[in-house]
């Protein structure tokens, strides 16, 4: 599975802390006497945009709804996208239908008439066909040698996007245990607890954010959060885009190790900030910064991260494919142990 869905995500994001950075500087031209200003053109662009700005409550609310919008917005989209390229991704290295997580191949059927009725009851245009559906539907279900997956019907729900309608999606194209690894992976646990303090509810952020966004979208009373604290939700929604895909990551690579990897095994030392390890390459190993590093755990995937960067004796590498045993230090965002072995999945 690639990252980029994940990088795309994340410039989203990128955007919006500078828009809120963006909104807190012209704030700061309320406060300036614009005729006080020496130079003419200046002192003129200054008073134009003043006279442009709403009032301060107003301006206010504006920023918020948008934020809130935006942020939910690249939220829901990035589930959606994410199921697809599962399930996409899936189909393209399990050569028979048949060999799909049971889950998947259920779901698939049903979801597939749903979106195929969805079609013929909308006007709007979609990017595939009723035929379409029906054709790939075939191809799956008659043993075919070639078979296409309605990869996007995975997309559906008909609930805002909150921790439940998450684990649902991805539990119905057969991804394994994604409340669980989301609840004890630290990448999105320690920030959530480090913003809520002794919250008994990790997830409460991302559920409150489809609360905000209804509140918003039906024109009720908002409850203004502070550009601070909009912050706040942006980190909770970006680290919980980046520890959804790990999670994800994991159950591709169970059901379709054998295709995908290179092995590199163990590690022959960690280092004491647990997220470099060292390995020795065989010839002819490949690999890049923001491959995923994958580890196993008595025989089962149970951490996986991106490749943030990659030396050979004390040099960065961003591409490396060796032509001799090699020893290189892998840094990640997990930390390792010596006991695990590992493999890399390109990114």
């Amino acid at each position: 599975m690639k990252r980029n869905l994940v990088g795309l995500t994340l410039t989203q994001l990128e955007d919006l802390r500078d828009h809120l950075a963006a909104y807190d500087a012209i704030g700061q031209l309320r406060s300036i006497d614009a005729s006080a200003v020496g130079a003419p053109d200046a002192a003129t662009a200054i008073k134009r945009i003043q006279d442009a700005m709403l009032s301060p409550a107003k301006d206010a609310e504006f920023l918020y709804s948008s934020v809130v919008i935006a942020l939910y917005g690249s939220l829901e989209i990035y589930v959606e996208q994410l199921a697809e390229q599962f399930v996409t991704d899936l189909s393209a290295h399990i050569d028979n239908y048949s060999a799909l997580p049971e889950r998947l191949q259920a779901n698939h059927r049903r979801l597939s008439g749903i979106i195929a009725d969805s079609i013929e009851s909308s006007a709007r245009v979609r990017p595939f066909t009723v035929a379409e559906i029906i054709a790939n539907l075939h191809s799956c279900l008659s043993g075919a040698e070639r078979y296409q997956v309605n990869a996007m019907a995975f997309r559906h729900h008909t609930s805002n996007v909150r921790l439940p309608i998450v684990e649902k999606i991805f539990t119905d194209a057969g991804a394994l245990n994604i409340r669980d690894q989301l609840s004890h992976d630290m990448r999105f646990k320690g920030p959530a607890e480090r913003i809520d303090p002794g919250t008994n509810d990790i997830f409460f952020r991302i559920n409150d954010l489809a609360d905000r966004r209804n509140d918003v979208a039906h024109g009720d009373p908002p409850d203004l959060l502070s550009p601070s604290l909009l912050m706040d939700y942006i980190e909770i929604v970006e680290r919980f885009c980046r520890t959804l895909f790990e999670a994800v990551l994991i159950s591709f690579v169970a059901y379709a190790r054998e295709f995908v990897h290179l092995s590199i095994g163990s590690p022959y030392r960690v280092l004491s900030s647990n997220n470099v390890a060292c390995f020795e390459l065989a010839v002819g190993s490949e690999l890049r910064v923001n491959d995923s590093l994958v580890a196993y755990r008595n025989g089962e995937v149970y951490r996986s991260g991106p490749i943030e960067s990659i030396q050979v004796n004390k040099v960065d590498q961003t591409y490396l494919r060796t032509t001799a045993p090699t020893r290189v230090g892998i840094r990640t965002n997990y930390k390792c142990q010596k006991t695990w072995r590992y493999s890399i999945l390109p990114g």
